[in-house]
């Protein structure tokens, strides 16, 4: 010190082969920052996330009077959150997640302190609301974190969550050269992401979300998810705190099912997320790619919950983020863009084919992302999982412009004579996806031939689940969902052509119904499914039982097939229940699908409990027909779907039939809601502006 002033500090020069640290900054991006290396700040993108192709956020600017008020308080808002992430000397590396039998075990015991390789880590810089509550029995629920290297994670089968569909070796088509040698293999390694200095759940939540939920527990098909999802999503939540409680609740929620634990198990996350997020948008601070996906995620949640009130509201917030981040040309630029359409587009398809309505995206978003993967197919010809990811794009585009057809029929905008041009080259479109697929879409090499372990058929099975060449594997798992959705919508095409012709709904229905629930059956049953498989298939299964033969034996099979989903966590609708009730004539389903509350865990009474206590009244008239399900029950009756005749469903042309030991016939061609209240209040805030479908804003 010098006359009471501070020397100015000046950096000692580098001598040669002496390791100096550099210095950090609190002006880098925020993914750079999470995975502990140096950003070159370069805008909009730095170096470092465009080579990785991760999504690059900086921090809003701030005053030097708010920048120092934010010091003080870390994640009060989006913008500031990453503002307190500073990067310790050395990592805390983050304990293996334990065995949910060790975790069931231990929980009852006093929590281990967590070890660390380093000096003590700083003070966390956010709470949950685990730790927050003082309830006993609530913080006994929280699992520690203790190292153990045989957690099992929860799978319909047997297998862990295959890589197979983000790697690269399997994807290479068997005896072709790589189409491109200087295309670096995927890296599927479990990716160094610190979040180190956040609370012990969040910890534990983040490593299980990492670890155990696959992409197809958000139902999502693409190649681009599974790395995504392990990634530049925890990455982009660690940093954004009403993202971070909302993956958290989920990854919370999806254990607590497994486990049959508690509902406040993961309420208290959801409703962190929820208030954050209503505060942030409040502020009126600027929209991001966290902002959008953690709306998304809630969205699941409602989607989960079977509240397709609250689900509409948060799909109606997210398109207009959307519109204002994007435009057709630019969502397909980053990963995280393809992403952001990939997830939103699923609900978007969803929200019309069940209530009737156009797609909230205008054809133009996605017609660019069918043309994008098109592109990317043609520039790796070799290379099997772009032509996967180009027939699961191509099928979106196809169930778009078939929702906005029956849209404009059934709201007067085109004539009969305009609808049935249409309609003819829609057909068409759908049997040229199915007959001049692409042959390496269906390579034998990649047919399942056969089961490790098989049950005998009996009287009860309606199918053969073990037929072999009724699953693929490898690169060509992701086409097993793409099959069943294409079925799906065909049946959908199928239908409401009838509906409109008014004509009597063809018996082709109900073979279609059958090669879902075929399917269905075999990833039920396959040991190498992939954890989260019967979710990404529950769709299609809700379709096909619509359609089924309404004999005892079809009923009960689709009713324990029920049961089975929704005891994973996949809430049934009320709506669905009463309406399955009325087609098969049992008023019990209305209840529960099967008969003494058979296989009716707790947690889900609990789950149904709440979505029935703060399920709200629409307040549009599209929210009145999401809930309804209009476009598919207004017009079913019990005649609609034909009565089980003496001649019985086959494969046309197999000899192997769909139903056991019976003969092959025609079909004939037939016409091709303390927490409540923060939910309450989310639905009041999407429901603020009105719904308008096919909009085009650019």
């Amino acid at each position: 010190m010098v006359g009471g002033k501070e020397a100015p500090r000046v950096r000692r020069k580098q001598v040669a082969g002496e390791n100096v640290k550099h210095r950090r900054t609190r002006s880098g991006c925020f993914t750079c920052r999470s995975r502990r290396v140096k950003c070159d700040e370069a805008r909009p993108t730095c170096e470092r996330c465009q080579k990785g192709s991760r999504g690059c956020t900086y921090p809003e600017p701030t005053s030097k009077t708010a920048g120092s008020s934010a010091k003080k308080a870390a994640f009060n808002d989006s913008s500031s959150s990453g503002e307190e992430i500073v990067e310790d000397e050395d990592h805390i590396k983050l304990e293996t997640i334990a065995d949910d039998d060790d975790i069931d075990n231990i929980e009852d015991r006093k929590r281990p302190s967590m070890t660390t390789t380093g000096p003590k880590s700083r003070t966390p810089v956010t709470t949950s609301p685990s730790s927050s509550r003082k309830s006993p029995e609530t913080s006994s629920e929280t699992p520690p974190l203790i190292p153990d290297k045989g957690d099992t994670p929860p799978t319909e089968g047997s297998s862990t969550f295959s890589r197979t569909q983000s790697g690269s070796s399997a994807s290479k088509l068997p005896g072709k050269p790589r189409s491109d040698s200087s295309t670096k293999p995927e890296d599927t390694s479990s990716p160094n992401i610190d979040w180190t200095h956040l609370p012990r759940d969040l910890q534990y939540y983040l490593s299980y979300h990492q670890k155990y939920l696959t992409p197809y527990y958000y139902s999502l098909r693409q190649n681009e998810a599974a790395q995504f999802f392990r990634t530049t999503f925890l990455e982009l939540a660690v940093c954004n705190e009403p993202l971070l409680h909302a993956v958290a609740g989920f990854a919370a929620f999806q254990r607590t099912v497994k486990k049959n634990g508690k509902i406040q198990d993961y309420l208290g996350y959801y409703n962190k997320s929820v208030s954050l997020l209503l505060q942030s948008l409040q502020k009126s601070l600027k929209h991001t790619e966290a902002i959008l996906l953690t709306i998304l995620q809630l969205a699941t949640v409602e989607e989960y919950f079977g509240d397709w009130v609250n689900l509409l509201g948060h799909q109606k917030a997210a398109l207009e983020i959307l519109l204002e981040l994007y435009t057709p040309q630019s969502i397909t630029e980053t990963p995280t863009s393809r992403m952001v359409f990939a997830w939103y587009s699923r609900f978007d398809l969803t929200v019309a084919h069940l209530t009737g309505y156009e797609t909230g995206l205008s054809r133009d978003w996605y017609y660019a992302y069918q043309n994008y993967h098109a592109s990317e197919c043609r520039r790796h010809p070799e290379e099997v999982k772009y032509k996967v990811q180009e027939a699961v794009a191509a099928h979106r585009l196809l169930a778009m412009d078939l929702a906005v057809l029956f849209a404009k029929r059934t709201l007067g905008a085109m004539s009969a004579e305009e609808f049935a041009l249409e309609n003819k080259e829609i057909s068409l479109r759908m049997a040229i996806w199915k007959d001049e697929m692409d042959p390496d879409l269906r390579n034998p090499t990649y047919a399942v031939k056969s089961f490790a372990v098989s049950r005998p058929l009996d009287t009860s099975d309606i199918v053969n689940p073990y037929e072999p060449g009724i699953l693929y594997q490898g690169p060509l798992r992701t086409m097993n969902f793409v099959v069943m959705d294409w079925h799906a919508v065909e049946m959908m095409h199928k239908y409401q052509t009838a509906l409109v012709l008014q004509a009597q709904p063809s018996q082709e229905l109900a073979f279609l119904a059958l090669k879902i629930c075929q399917m269905f059956e075999a990833l039920e049953l396959w040991p190498q499914s992939d954890p989260g498989s019967l979710i990404a298939a529950q769709s299609a299964l809700g379709i096909a039982s619509l359609f089924l033969p309404k004999d005892a034996k079809h009923i009960m099979w689709c009713r324990r097939k029920l049961a089975k989903v929704e005891s994973m966590g996949w809430i049934y609708p009320q709506t669905f229940r009463e309406r399955m009730s009325t087609l098969w004539g049992i008023p019990e389903v209305k209840h529960w699908w099967l008969p003494n509350d058979e296989g009716y865990p707790p947690i889900i009474r609990s789950i149904r409990s709440f979505v029935d206590d703060r399920t709200m009244t629409p307040r549009s008239q599209p929210g009145e027909d999401l809930r309804n399900m209009k476009a598919i029950f207004s017009e079913v009756k019990l005649e609609d779907s034909p009565e089980p005749a003496e001649e019985r469903l086959v494969h046309t042309g197999k000899a192997q039939a769909l139903r056991v030991g019976e003969p092959e016939v025609d079909f004939g061609a037939g016409p091709r809601q303390d927490m409540l209240d923060s939910y309450a209040t989310s639905s009041v805030y999407w429901a603020r502006q009105p719904f308008v479908p096919g909009r085009h804003p650019h």
